[in-house]
């Protein structure tokens, strides 16, 4: 399953010089459309992206994974020169590795559940805290096929975010096979970091130019 959603322009027009005005009209009007969904140009990847943004920040990312199981930080280190921007990450997937690498407080897996915001915010503290990056995401969640609850069906996952001393949270119910599942969840934790990234002053956009 595709992560995310390819948009090709092509236009004729009697000469080129109608072709490009009709391109760039076209262009802006699906800019105007897609606003921020629009990440990058020319087949650039999220993680590309992201690794621009955060070069221009002079930052560096760290990632907690649990269900995605090392994918997230696969896509990252599939980026070239990520070693410039990625300062590493861990995957805890058992709960006793969230207490003992990530500080994860037992007492929150006990009350809200390995699969929660608030674990999911202990999470990004807890692996920010480790690496010292001023930016990090975490994500828990339920891959399926089994696993799932009423009030946590399969699909549920959490993301914390960690971004210049602030934590925020996020929670997502997707569909799909396991794989589907860890995939869609490793780039929307990208997107995340992406928007988090754009909402501070002074970054801008991360796609090259058409």
């Amino acid at each position: 399953m595709e992560s995310d959603v390819h948009v090709s322009l092509t236009v004729i027009g009697r000469n080129q010089e109608e072709s490009e005005t009709l391109f760039n009209r076209v262009d802006a009007e699906i800019i105007a459309i897609l606003g921020d969904t629009i990440y990058g140009y020319n087949q650039e990847s999220m993680a590309v992206v992201v690794g621009n943004l955060l070069k221009k920040k002079g930052w560096r990312i760290s990632v907690a994974e649990s269900c995605t199981g090392g994918l997230l930080a696969s896509k990252i280190t599939e980026a070239a020169g990520s070693s410039e921007w990625f300062s590493g990450g861990v995957v805890a997937y058992s709960n006793d590795l969230k207490q003992k690498l990530l500080a994860v407080d037992n007492k929150l897996i006990a009350e809200y559940g390995a699969v929660s915001a608030p674990v999911a915010r202990a999470m990004v503290q807890g692996i920010a805290a480790c690496s010292a990056t001023p930016i990090a995401v975490s994500v828990t969640g339920i891959a399926g096929p089994s696993g799932g609850t009423e009030e946590k069906p399969v699909g549920t996952v959490f993301f914390g975010i960690f971004a210049n001393g602030g934590i925020t949270d996020h929670h997502f119910t997707f569909s799909g096979s396991r794989r589907e599942i860890q995939e869609i969840t490793a780039q929307t934790a990208l997107d995340l970091v992406r928007r988090s990234l754009l909402m501070h002053k002074g970054v801008n956009n991360g796609g090259s130019n058409r």
